[in-house]
């Protein structure tokens, strides 16, 4: 058998001794032992520890790999409910702070907090939240856990003899959509990565789980392994200066279309017809976008096909989303001279090819859907540079001091900005990498990839027990 919690349960005995948080790109949890049908009391008697597996959707979060500590899952917000009779019923909601102490195996977060004890077989909903705490404000979250109890739930040990054995059910629908509404902007997602405390990116994901005790060959265990999607984009860039005619000092840049407000948890339609030919019941996936997500970009696919929501009405209009480049830069050709800016040195006659500059930064901005109005179908971004480059005739400023790279360029020039043929879609968790090479003047050329975070590869072995 193999199986990606084999590190996992490996020095478990066959109690509770167990580590969780590695990652598989399957979201789904199938039984490896068939049990008879009398069983099913036996199970709700005395109940199935429920193993979660999270992790990020991308091969990064590793010990060793210079991950940018925004991107991190610093922390984590289980929440578990179950239907009854039409009423949504909370059995956890745990919050978990992973510190700065992290424990890996295989390359993966582990940590025993991610294990819940719950009846079986028995269908459960999964909300997961990670570095998203700051947008609950407000908000009192149902915790049985923390005597704020939305379900029934056993009398607290220690307790007064005149406690219920159990207390009532709350219907936790209301507390639910709160969480389904929620909302943040880009500016709080500015201020989430650059601070000097910095948050974290927010991510979020949410599961439908059968659960199914003894898919780990233990008959009291079962694990559900599920992906995490970081609730933003981000965008890199690499300048390439291929003319003879001095150097270039990029300014800003600005990529029109992009959202100002999004949804915290992801809103992928089920019911959208072509939602349904992807992912839709009859599918391998039977409903689960992350896992057909996943499986598409690791096979080299983007998510063009997918049909997702943004938050829309007045208010919420797509905006630009820029950056500016407020650091000094000292240019050389063809005079000397300190500047504001990203230098990119013209081309030396004695190179074959010009040596790229690379933005060391990465620019984090929000899940976004503008559709083409031309097409009423199509995504449509566009893109554009500001320059400072080499004027013959310098000016002179109140200090009479000459000032020679003050000509201001725009990069295309005889256009708004450059139309990005290349981006289908801003879905969540899409890198945009762009290569701008300026060319003839206000010429410029842009090689531009999707890139996607990648999940890992299972990991191979057998269960043991000790």
């Amino acid at each position: 058998m193999t199986s990606s919690v084999s590190w996992w349960l490996a020095t478990a005995r066959w109690t509770r001794k167990l580590a969780s948080a590695a990652i598989a790109a399957v979201c789904c949890v199938s039984c490896i032992n068939e049990y008879p049908a009398d069983t099913e009391d036996l199970f709700r008697t005395r109940g199935v520890d429920l193993a979660l597996q999270i992790s990020l959707l991308e091969d990064a979060d590793k010990e060793g790999e210079t991950l940018p500590e925004v991107e991190k899952m610093h922390d984590l917000r289980v929440i578990i409910t179950r239907m009854e009779n039409g009423k949504e019923y909370v059995e956890y909601n745990r919050y978990i702070d992973f510190g700065t102490q992290r424990e890996y195996r295989y390359g993966y977060l582990r940590d025993n907090r991610l294990v819940f004890r719950v009846t079986a077989p028995e269908t459960k909903h999964i909300y997961l939240f990670a570095n998203s705490e700051p947008l609950f404000d407000g908000i009192e979250h149902v915790d049985p856990e923390h005597g704020n109890y939305g379900v029934r739930h056993p009398k607290p040990q220690g307790a007064a003899e005149k406690a219920p054995d159990e207390y009532e059910a709350m219907d936790a629908s209301e507390y639910i959509n709160q969480l389904r509404e929620l909302t943040f902007t880009q500016d709080q997602l500015d201020g989430f990565v650059k601070d000097e405390n910095a948050n974290g990116i927010p991510m979020s994901a949410e599961y439908d789980v059968t659960v199914t005790p003894g898919n780990t060959g233990i008959s009291d265990f079962c694990v559900f392994e599920a992906l995490i999607v970081r609730a933003c984009n981000k965008i890199t860039f690499t300048y390439i200066n291929d003319r003879m005619l001095g150097d270039i000092v990029v300014t800003d840049w600005t990529l029109q279309n992009t959202a100002v407000t999004s949804w915290l948890l992801p809103r992928v339609p089920a019911n959208d017809e072509t939602n349904k030919s992807l992912f839709g019941a009859g599918t391998k996936y039977e409903g689960d976008w992350i896992a057909w997500y996943s499986d598409h970009i690791g096979s080299g696919g983007h998510a063009e096909e997918l049909n997702f929501e943004v938050p829309e009405g007045p208010d919420v209009v797509p905006q630009p989303f820029s950056a500016s480049y407020d650091g000094s830069a000292k240019v050389t050709e063809p005079r000397e001279e300190t500047v504001t800016g990203l230098c990119v040195p013209q081309k030396k006659i004695s190179e074959r090819a010009p040596t790229p500059v690379e933005d060391k930064a990465t620019y984090y901005f929000l899940e976004s859907r503008c559709i083409s109005e031309e097409t009423g179908q199509q995504q449509s971004y566009f893109i554009g540079f500001n320059t400072l480059e080499y004027n013959t005739t310098p000016t002179t400023d109140v200090d009479e001091v000459q000032h020679y790279w003050n000509n201001k360029r725009i990069y295309p020039s005889g256009a708004e900005a450059y139309h990005l043929d290349q981006v289908k879609t801003l879905l969540r968790d899409t890198h945009v990498k762009i290569t701008a090479t300026f060319a003839d003047m206000g010429q410029v050329n842009l090689d531009v990839s999707i890139l996607n975070w990648k999940p890992r590869d299972p990991v191979e072995g057998q269960l043991k027990s000790e």
